[in-house]
C-alpha cells in the first residue's frame, strides 16, 4: 500500500508490519477495559535503539502496552473552557425545547376540539409561532454544536518530520479542500508516527489490530490504516520532505 505526501506530492510505502508483530503480540494480551478497539505498535530506531511505541484507538485511558505511549493528539485543556461553555449553552436550548412541549399540546388540544375557521386560527397562528421558536431552537443547537467540533479540529496539532502542524490543515491539503471527519488522528496509525515524529525517530514497523480478540495470534485481526481518515495523512506523516 502507498500514501501520497501532500507537501512534496512523493509516494510513500507503507511500513512493513511483520517487524511489529512480537510487539503486537504482547499489547493484544493486555486487559481492554473499554470496548473493541484498534491497537498499534510501532518500532523505530531512536539515538541508535530500537524502541517501542504503542497505543490504541480512541479518547478512553490506554492501560501500558509495553512500549512507548502515543498519546491522544486532543489537549482537552486547550478547549476545555469552550466545551463547558457550549455545553452549558446545549443545556439551556434543551431547557427551552422542553418547555414548548406543554403549550404545543395545549394548542394542538384547541385545535381539536375547534371546527370552526374562527375558533381555529388563533391556534393555528400560535402553533407557528411554537414551530418557528422549536426551529429556531434546533438551529441553535446544531450550530453551537458544530462550532465546538470546528474549534477541537482546528486544536489538533500532529507532527510530520517537518515538525508540528494543524491536523485540519493537513487533511485539507491532502484531500483538496474537504473537511475532516471527527475522530481524524485518533486512530492508532497516526498516533504512533505522530509521537514517534516528535521524538525524532525513524519508523521502521508498523501494525495494528483489533482488541480484543480472543486470539492470541495477531496476525488473526490484523487492520489496515482506515481509508477515510487515516490514508490522506499517512503520506505526509512518513515523509523525509
Amino acid at each position: 500500500m502507498t500514501y501520497r505526501c501532500s507537501h512534496c506530492g512523493a509516494t510513500q510505502e507503507a511500513l512493513p508490519t511483520v517487524p511489529a508483530l512480537p510487539a503486537l503480540r504482547h499489547a493484544l494480551s493486555v486487559r481492554n477495559p473499554a470496548a473493541e478497539r484498534v491497537v498499534g505498535v510501532a518500532l523505530g530506531t531512536l539515538e541508535g535503539d530500537v524502541r517501542v511505541w504503542a497505543t490504541a484507538s480512541g479518547l478512553a485511558d490506554v492501560p501500558p502496552l509495553g512500549g512507548i505511549p502515543a498519546p491522544s493528539l486532543w489537549d482537552r485543556d486547550a478547549t476545555r473552557v469552550l466545551e463547558d461553555a457550549t455545553l452549558t449553552q446545549l443545556r439551556e436550548l434543551a431547557l427551552e425545547l422542553d418547555a414548548l412541549l406543554p403549550e404545543r399540546a395545549a394548542v394542538d388540544e384547541g385545535l381539536a376540539r375547534s371546527s370552526r375557521a374562527t375558533e381555529r386560527r388563533p391556534y393555528e397562528r400560535r402553533r407557528d409561532e411554537l414551530e418557528g421558536r422549536r426551529l429556531a431552537l434546533v438551529r441553535a443547537r446544531r450550530e453551537a454544536s458544530a462550532a465546538l467540533t470546528r474549534a477541537i479540529h482546528e486544536s489538533l496539532v500532529i507532527h510530520t518530520r517537518r515538525g508540528p502542524t494543524s491536523l485540519s490543515a493537513l487533511f485539507r491539503a491532502a484531500t483538496g479542500g474537504q473537511e475532516m471527519p471527527t475522530g481524524t488522528g485518533e486512530c492508532a496509525a497516526p498516533r504512533l508516527l505522530s509521537a514517534m515524529n516528535a521524538a525524532g525517530a525513524e519508523p521502521l514497523a508498523l501494525a495494528e489490530a483489533t482488541w480484543p480478540t480472543g486470539r492470541t495470534d495477531p496476525l488473526e485481526a490484523l487492520v489496515a490504516p482506515c481509508a477515510e481518515r487515516c490514508a490522506p495523512i499517512l503520506g505526509s506523516l512518513l515523509c523525509r520532505c
